[in-house]
């Protein structure tokens, strides 16, 4: 009996393993250079920390673009097929420089009307802050929300960072 079992278990096993790991997991070469996009914002360490998918298909990536001697905001948008949407900001590409020292993305959301939430940090020297920014659904800033479409949260001598978002 107990090697009956045996057999019938081995046997579903087989089966099972079968429906799990029938799954392609190739990368798409329709989608960007044989399934890979790789940009280089600024010429130094650039940093995609978010993504999210728009309602039309098009591909939000935020996160941090290293310039020169500071961090900022960057989101790109990319359509389905992998290249740059030149219909958001410029050529694709969206910086935001949102204070005087390090700044970067965590998490992006999309509302319900196309604009785009981009939560993460901005330090002004020593410790950073909750930052978040709200763009249009083109790219720019959307001047209606907060300070020009910024909004900085200190809370104090210690380092903050917001996360994630859910609206």
């Amino acid at each position: 009996m107990k090697n009956s079992f045996a057999i019938l278990f081995s046997i579903f096993q087989l089966l099972f393993a079968e429906f799990i790991f029938a799954q392609d997991g190739s990368l798409d070469p329709t989608f960007g250079l044989e399934g890979i996009v790789i940009e280089d914002i600024s010429g130094q360490n650039d940093f995609a920390n978010a993504i999210a998918i728009q309602n039309d298909g098009k591909i939000l990536v935020g996160g941090i673009s290293n310039g020169i001697s500071i961090n900022d905001f960057v989101i790109l948008r990319y359509n389905s097929d992998g290249t740059l949407d030149n219909t958001f900001g410029t050529s694709g590409v969206t910086i935001t420089h949102v204070a005087t020292s390090y700044n970067g993305i965590n998490d992006i959301y999309i509302q319900n009307d196309g604009k785009i939430l981009a939560a993460g940090y901005a330090s002004f020297g020593t410790y950073g802050d909750f930052a978040m920014v709200r763009y249009n659904p083109n790219g720019t800033l959307d001047e209606s929300f907060g300070a020009e479409g910024i909004v900085i949260t200190d809370f104090g001598s210690e380092s903050f960072e917001a996360k994630s978002i859910d609206v």
